[in-house]
């Protein structure tokens, strides 16, 4: 699923990184465009895989209070 999400993400970002290029009438060598592009996507998947270790790491976070209050609770239930 988060690789649909990254795929996405990029495809809207190529999307408007053309209608950008295209739309403000500017005509550049199709070496600079290239360039261009590839920096873009460069810049997506560097931002796809930022939120990727933010969402990782929310979800270890989560997932480690889980295991704690667990761990809490059953030590109260072995108590009794």
């Amino acid at each position: 699923m988060k690789d649909n999400i990254k795929q996405i993400f990029s495809f809207f970002v190529m999307i408007a990184v053309f209608v950008g290029l295209t739309g403000c009438g500017i005509v550049n060598s199709g070496t600079t465009e290239y360039n261009e592009l590839v920096a873009l996507v460069q810049g997506v998947q560097s931002a796809a895989a930022n939120f990727q270790l933010v969402t990782d790491t929310q979800y270890a976070k989560i997932q480690a209070k889980s295991q704690i209050t667990k761990d809490y609770y059953e030590r109260g239930q072995q108590q009794r």
